[in-house]
């Protein structure tokens, strides 16, 4: 198996230790065991579990930041409609890959490491930046409330997401968070749609 493939592989796998059994079972041992190999063939394309997690980190970034350079390439629709967007297509990511969920939200996770921190933050902050551009956008259009200003509205939104991901998460990922994320969503943009 060629390196990058081998790569993912360990990625996928500690993705899945991940979402079953959280971040404190993501061990090298672990992670070799579950991959097939022995702990030093892990060793030769991760050094070290923090290297894993800051891998992980990084994809989801990238695909975050490839979603939301999608919706910004999109100049036909409103930006209210770029606010929904971003927050349907993180919710829909992160329904999918619920391990990307378990990396970010777990509170063991940022006290390791500044490469860690430092991309949980890359992460949040790509999310507030691009959802405080649309909302500035659409407060400039006169599409969403002026009342607010656009940090205070995103942080708003980004807090009842979390809130909702923290929900699934500790409740075993047994709910239907697709359904009910696009339900908060809707709400979400009810408290924020300029009153007509």
């Amino acid at each position: 198996m060629k390196g990058i493939e081998r790569q993912q592989e360990i990625l996928l796998a500690a993705g899945s230790i991940l979402t079953e059994e959280g971040v404190d079972q993501l061990t090298i041992k672990n992670l070799a065991s579950r991959v097939g190999i022995v702990e030093s063939a892990l060793y030769r394309h991760f050094a070290a579990k923090d290297d894993i997690l800051a891998a992980l980190l990084q994809e989801l970034f990238d695909q975050l930041e490839k979603m939301f350079s999608d919706i910004k390439s999109n100049h036909a629709a409103p930006p209210v409609e770029n606010v929904r967007q971003t927050l349907t297509c993180h919710l829909g990511f992160l329904a999918d890959h619920p391990h990307f969920l378990v990396a970010i939200f777990s509170e063991g996770l940022q006290s390791y490491s500044d490469q860690i921190r430092s991309r949980i933050f890359k992460i949040m902050d790509l999310m507030r930046s691009t959802l405080t551009q649309f909302m500035e956008q659409a407060q400039q259009a006169g599409q969403v409330r002026t009342d607010l200003s656009a940090e205070s509205a995103v942080r708003a939104m980004m807090g009842a997401m979390r809130l909702l991901f923290l929900e699934w998460r500790m409740d075993g990922f047994s709910f239907d968070i697709q359904a009910k994320g696009e339900r908060q969503i809707a709400e979400l943009m009810l408290l924020i749609t300029k009153i007509q």
